[in-house]
């Protein structure tokens, strides 16, 4: 949702067979075929912390089965999740410059056509990063990912309505396209935060009564937690559901406490998942200084 605001883890055992419940299933899966590079390349995650655990033990055997599991893994891997996997491995080796390490992920950003947990995962961790070039290389990058459904025609329609919403006269034809969005993919997390925008935006009008904006700001708090609840590393959306919340305090004031501890709630989650995004930590600030003058 900012984006278009600012515009706006077995010791015992080794080897596939082994290890817990679901390890057993996913591992069955994956050697019958089953499971795509999401899967895999979860999989191959786990499968190197089990090895650094391994080897941090001295359990050089349980350490070279678990190496051994992961080459096998890798190999099920479609090219492109070959170059993804390999990209992701640049990054946590952690020997890059600053620069270099910019570079790989503005390369994630630019050719990965549909973000999966694993990648999603690697590019958030940057944006921790003390560098300014690597954090916001990060954000720059999720930001990309996030608005590719990987359906081109879904894809398309998303951007009419980014088109559309930066008039202010077509707001309601805007929130139309996607919602037709979220119909044709109702897993895309973008067309929610999308239409959580257009939804903040017309509910702060001041051209409206008490009870539309009610309605409007309430909706877009639930696309926001849907966009979330889609993809957990969505910043933007939990700074605005943030900002609805905040909203929200404003229109109704007999429930503006409760209004203003979500939306602390909300921002605090969003720096928790995007430590250097402008505006946070700031709004944090204010809407406690708010709650405290309430009480």
């Amino acid at each position: 949702m900012i984006a278009a605001m600012d515009s706006f883890d077995s010791t015992a055992s080794h080897g596939l067979g082994g290890g817990t419940g679901s390890d057993k299933a996913l591992s069955s899966r994956l050697w019958r075929g089953g499971g795509g590079d999401e899967e895999l390349m979860l999989f191959a995650n786990d499968l190197v912390s089990k090895m650094e655990a391994a080897a941090s033990r001295e359990d050089y055997d349980g350490a070279a089965a678990y190496r051994d599991e992961l080459k096998r893994v890798e190999a099920r891997l479609s090219p492109s999740g070959q170059f993804m996997r390999a990209k992701m491995l640049e990054l946590r080796c952690g020997s890059l410059s600053p620069q270099a390490m910019a570079e790989v992920i503005g390369t994630l950003g630019r050719t990965v056509l549909v973000g999966n947990d694993a990648v999603l995962e690697s590019l958030a961790s940057h944006l921790h990063d003390s560098h300014v070039q690597v954090h916001e290389g990060a954000e720059s990058a999720l930001w990309q990912i996030f608005q590719r459904s990987g359906r081109p025609e879904v894809d398309k329609k998303l951007q009419e309505g980014v088109v559309l919403m930066q008039d202010k006269r077509k707001l309601d034809a805007a929130e139309e396209v996607f919602s037709q969005v979220c119909n044709m993919c109702p897993t895309f997390a973008e067309g929610y935060n999308k239409r959580a925008t257009v939804r903040y935006i017309k509910g702060s009008s001041i051209a409206i009564g008490e009870e539309e904006a009610l309605l409007l700001l309430s909706e877009a708090v639930q696309d926001c937690n849907m966009a979330l609840e889609l993809n957990r590393f969505h910043f933007g959306a939990s700074s605005g559901a943030g900002l609805c919340y905040t909203e929200l305090a404003r229109v109704d004031r007999p429930n503006a406490e409760r209004y203003l501890r979500s939306a602390i709630e909300s921002f605090k989650h969003a720096a928790n998942l995007h430590p250097h995004m402008q505006g946070a930590a700031p709004s944090i600030v204010r809407l406690e200084e708010m709650l405290r003058n309430m009480t």
